[in-house]
């Protein structure tokens, strides 16, 4: 599976855009990949706030390069990580399980419908071995 980048429906779906299905009458499969979508959309957006308010130079436009924003962002995100980290650790907390975690890597070739493919094997993988046994309950 390649990176993808979570995105609401005002994005198009891409290659490395995943947007949730559109419409109201869905399968059970669709509606439990737009909510896991939406579930990791809202996970990031939380996390970039609680960036945002450790780092103050996310507060205004970063009046820098390009590539020196890139490494303003890539720095924070790693710092946030350590930070994170090191307070798991104070206080002996539960360890992040990675042990389910696969390397993603490309898988398809770049074709016109490459992005509808890639969202079809997210929903297959969300509703077969990667499901949860809460997924069904929350998209009644």
């Amino acid at each position: 599976m390649p990176y993808v980048i979570v995105a609401d429906e005002a994005f198009g779906i891409h290659r490395n855009i995943m947007r949730p299905y559109p419409g109201r009458c869905l399968t059970t499969d669709k509606k439990i990949f737009n909510y896991r979508l939406s579930r990791a959309r809202r996970y990031v957006e939380c996390v970039f706030g609680q960036i945002t308010s450790k780092f103050r130079i996310f507060h205004n436009t970063i009046n820098l390069q390009p590539d020196s924003s890139i490494l303003v962002v890539k720095a924070a995100c790693v710092l946030h990580n350590f930070i994170k980290r090191r307070a798991l650790n104070a206080t002996d907390g539960e360890k992040e399980d990675i042990s389910n975690q696969q390397n993603m890597t490309p898988v398809l070739q770049r074709t016109r419908n490459s992005g509808l493919q890639i969202r079809n094997l997210f929903k297959d993988y969300f509703n077969t071995l990667g499901a949860v046994p809460w997924q069904n309950d929350q998209i009644v």
